[in-house]
């Protein structure tokens, strides 16, 4: 039993998505270096100028793989498998699956798939969840949301890539991180924040953003380092959203805008920062990897919230308007170091305790 599938939507232009093979796979390498781990998404996937993993399709993966091989899906939206996965008709059903090979979820996050009203739609996600030989979940509500339905002992974890920080050396980060990057951390070398929203977030919301961000930034005299929630493909640009606060910006705001860089870019600018603000839940676990302060700005996301009630120190600040942002920014610079690298430590052994125990599976 060799061989181990590692699944998740790593076929998206998104942050978290690119993430997640790049530190599953060095967990892996670490801690079952005999394993043979094959990357697979829904569809072949390469991402060259982000400097992602190769991704194969899960259909091809199962083929490949030996009978007795472990299917280790990640993330909220494997989830979803057994009923569509995005424009793509994928039924991850056990007939797929194979009858002999182990089934292990982690980092599940229900938020966009349970709410309760609907568990009907849940059934079939459950009947397969029912064979999983472990199961584990990102946040309090999660576990209980899942419990609801009828899963049997969803255990809680950390989200996988919160153990990034002890994978991802400083020597790599400025090896693989671009110039254009590099120069802003050393421009800014006296501190700067972070600011990752998605554009969603952004809509309507232009003018007071530009104000609260405007008075932080004079406040603590920072400068601001704007970064997109997606790694951009070649070519294309969101950043209409950003553009439209920094024509707002006061006047004497310093300010540097990064789209379209590679994964490590995104690491290394947030974990050089003074302090992260914004909506993504991966932005925000890179800050707590890193031991970097971090403000919840403006988040509607259920996942974000309920990770930080679950595993951030309680005085972290979130759902932040920004109205509010120079207080919370200031309240988050003000946390101990030594408090933010002991919460990172924790998180880490944590995680990786529990998959240190899932070793007999594979």
């Amino acid at each position: 039993m060799d061989d181990v599938i590692l699944f998740g939507r790593f076929d998206q232009h998104e942050y978290g998505s690119l993430l997640y093979p790049l530190v599953m796979e060095r967990v892996f390498s670490d801690l079952l270096p005999n394993k043979n781990v094959l990357v697979a998404s829904l569809t072949r996937h390469n991402l060259p100028h982000c400097v992602a993993k190769k991704t194969i399709s899960i259909k091809k993966a199962l083929k490949m793989s030996e009978d007795d091989a472990t299917l280790f899906m990640v993330g909220d939206e494997v989830i979803a498998g057994p009923t569509t996965i995005g424009k793509y008709p994928f039924t991850l059903s056990r007939v797929e699956v194979g009858n002999t090979r182990k089934i292990v979820y982690d980092s599940v996050d229900t938020s966009h798939f349970v709410d309760g009203a609907e568990t009907a739609k849940f059934v079939p996600v459950n009947e397969l969840l029912s064979e999983t030989c472990s199961l584990s979940v990102r946040d309090k509500c999660s576990q209980i949301q899942l419990q609801r339905v009828g899963c049997r002992g969803p255990q809680l974890a950390p989200d996988l890539t919160t153990v990034m920080s002890s994978y991802i050396s400083v020597a790599e980060l400025e090896n693989k991180s671009s110039y254009v990057a590099k120069q802003i951390i050393e421009n800014y070398i006296n501190g700067y924040l972070v600011v990752q929203l998605a554009q969603e977030e952004l809509k309507g919301k232009e003018a007071v953003l530009a104000k609260g961000l405007s008075e932080t930034s004079l406040t603590l005299d920072l400068p601001i380092v704007f970064i997109t929630n997606g790694i951009e493909q070649e070519g294309d640009s969101k950043l209409d959203g950003i553009d439209s606060i920094v024509s707002l910006l006061d006047d004497k705001i310093t300010y540097s805008i990064h789209a379209d860089g590679n994964i490590f870019d995104v690491i290394s600018l947030i974990r050089n920062g003074s302090c992260y603000c914004g909506s993504s839940l991966h932005g925000l676990i890179t800050a707590m990897s890193f031991s970097v302060p971090r403000v919840a700005l403006l988040s509607s996301s259920e996942k974000q919230i309920n990770y930080m009630d679950t595993w951030d120190l309680s005085h972290m600040p979130r759902v932040v308007t920004p109205a509010q942002l120079p207080v919370a920014v200031a309240t988050a610079i003000d946390t101990p170091s030594e408090d933010l690298t002991l919460l990172s430590h924790n998180l880490t052994h944590t995680y990786l305790d529990r998959f240190k125990g899932l070793s007999a599976l594979f």
